[in-house]
């Protein structure tokens, strides 16, 4: 499938990146490459004054680079929940917000024309508009002191090289965007999709009560009796019209998300 051509294009772009890197480095120009990264690298040690914080919020990170963040208040953990986390990860966090509003190719190019159509066609923007508007107003109030801390990041901090390279300069964060994320993952987790058609089809031939059988949970837990009893009354013969469609949302899916969470 033509989809493919992400990894591809990925791959052509790193081995670019390297070859520059390797001439700069033959060349005896490492101080400067050294200079360049190391602004685009967050601060790990000494202390910030950041707007919007109303007490001292503590960071520790353990020997393997784990945040620990003691904070006086919930919002100012939580702002700071969101500074830490653009700091960890803001290019991953930018790259789901990009893959759920079908714009990858901004930052990609033409590569990836083909997973932003795929995207919008799922239509996440509209879910993601259901599910702010849907939220409390305590959650929507914390989802703003986040996105308060993940610009307060931006505005401190240079951006990641991955990005600068790219020459893409990414929007403010907010507080839908942490919904963009979390379709994105959502969708990542749809990994067992093909169980789900593989069980509709032979449910169109085997009684649902005995599917039981054929498709335990796991060795130790009990048989499912109580959900294959749901089937019951369902027109399979209809569901069977979309199982093609689904086995194609369901390999265009593991291809698009494992790269992305890569």
């Amino acid at each position: 499938m033509r989809i493919q051509s992400f990894v591809v294009h990925l791959r052509f772009k790193s081995a670019i990146l390297f070859a520059s890197i390797l001439c700069i480095v033959i060349s005896g120009c490492t101080p400067l490459l050294n200079v360049s990264y190391k602004k685009s690298l967050p601060p790990m040690e000494g202390e910030q004054v950041l707007p919007g914080l109303s007490d001292n919020v503590t960071v520790k990170r353990d020997n393997l680079g784990i945040p620990y963040i003691e904070a006086q208040s919930m919002d100012d953990l939580i702002f700071a929940m969101g500074y830490i986390s653009a700091c960890d990860r803001f290019t991953q966090m930018e790259g789901f917000r990009l893959v759920s509003q079908g714009r990858l190719s901004e930052l990609l190019g033409r590569a990836t024309l083909e997973m932003d159509i795929y995207l919008r066609a799922l239509n996440l923007n509209q879910v993601a508009q259901t599910l702010y508007l849907s939220a409390s107003s305590d959650l929507r109030r914390l989802l703003n002191i986040y996105s308060d801390g993940v610009n307060a990041y931006l505005a401190n901090v240079p951006l990641p090289t991955t990005l600068k390279l790219a020459g893409h300069q990414p929007d403010p964060w907010r507080p839908i965007d942490s919904m963009y994320v979390f379709l994105v993952l959502t969708l990542g987790l749809s990994q067992n999709l093909q169980e789900e058609i593989n069980l509709l089809n032979v449910a169109q031939v085997v009684a649902p009560e005995k599917l039981a059988w054929l498709f335990p949970i796991y060795p130790d837990e009990p048989l499912p009796f109580e959900e294959m009893k749901k089937l019951k009354g369902i027109n399979l013969s209809e569901a069977a019209q979309n199982i093609e469609q689904l086995g194609v949302i369901a390999n265009l899916t593991n291809t698009l998300l494992l790269p992305a969470a890569a």
